[in-house]
């Protein structure tokens, strides 16, 4: 993390893991640290179409004249955002196969982002060892769910064996790779041009004392608690206990309230919002 700035402490538990705290009074707005990314690139998973591997445009059938995977232009084609897994897929002559649709997920890209963190480890194995390295990974309930049998085939296999990098990383570290990514990456939405700085700055939204914990939202914030703790516990391993989640009236948004169709005011709150089930009581 950036150095100019630093109001937040770590602290670690069973839980959570490593967590931040606040190391002073903030005030809304206040900045808390400056962060710039270890690797940057396309999400893997369903949700990702075919796009230019430099500025992350959608792109249909072009493809870098170098090593013939999607990139919008012959610019974007000889950038450094693409030049790491352009040498590697040159070296060892793969391919990106082409697709009928262009606009549906393309699993061949599912490899891109672990590769760019795996050859940042090469060039700042101390930032890695620092930074990356203890990040939690829930390898052992990852082993459990399908996604690590299509992590084991669409990269781990494809990177070490198809591309050849069995000296250089084996496949126990691409699947570590993986989990950091699943646990701990963050995900900027853009469609059009996307800066290489990919500079973040994180501010306190609200007033925060000093000792309280850091909180960033993984999830859609007008989903209702259930479903985010529901996405929470299978995407990032927990079950949240924030002030939201915990308040049956969701701090007075009533997101998850349902109302009474046989009185006019009445309304139905969950009596234990944290439970394993939901129960219901008259309001």
């Amino acid at each position: 993390m950036g150095d100019d700035v630093r109001h937040y402490g770590v602290l670690q538990n069973d839980k959570y893991g490593r967590y931040l705290v606040a190391n002073k009074d903030l005030v809304s707005g206040e900045l808390i640290f400056t962060d710039t990314p270890f690797a940057v690139g396309p999400k893997p998973g369903k949700y990702t179409p075919p796009l230019c591997l430099s500025c992350y445009c959608p792109v249909e059938n072009t493809l870098c004249s170098t090593c013939g995977w999607p990139v919008c232009s012959e610019e974007c084609g000889k950038s450094a955002t693409h030049a790491g897994e352009c040498e590697v897929f040159s070296a060892a002559k793969v391919k990106f196969q082409t697709v009928e649709d262009w606009t549906v997920s393309a699993p061949q890209l599912d490899c891109i982002t672990p590769l760019r963190i795996l050859l940042a480890k090469e060039k700042d194995p101390d930032r890695w060892q620092r930074e990356l390295e203890v990040m939690e990974t829930h390898t052992k309930e990852r082993k459990e769910r399908p996604t690590w049998g299509a992590d084991q085939v669409n990269i781990a296999d494809f990177l070490v064996d198809y591309c050849k990098l069995s000296d250089r990383f084996d496949k126990e570290l691409v699947q570590k790779v993986c989990g950091i990514l699943e646990v701990n990456s963050v995900e900027i939405p853009s469609r059009g041009g996307f800066s290489i700085r990919a500079l973040v700055q994180v501010r306190a939204a609200v007033p925060i004392k000093q000792g309280e914990t850091l909180y960033l939202c993984y999830t859609h914030s007008l989903s209702p608690t259930i479903v985010r703790r529901d996405f929470l516990l299978e995407s990032k391993f927990f079950e949240c206990d924030c002030a939201r989640c915990a308040d049956p009236t969701e701090l007075g948004t009533h997101l998850s309230t349902l109302k009474c169709s046989k009185c006019d005011n009445g309304v139905i709150l969950a009596t234990n919002p944290l439970g394993n089930y939901l129960t219901l009581s008259m309001s």
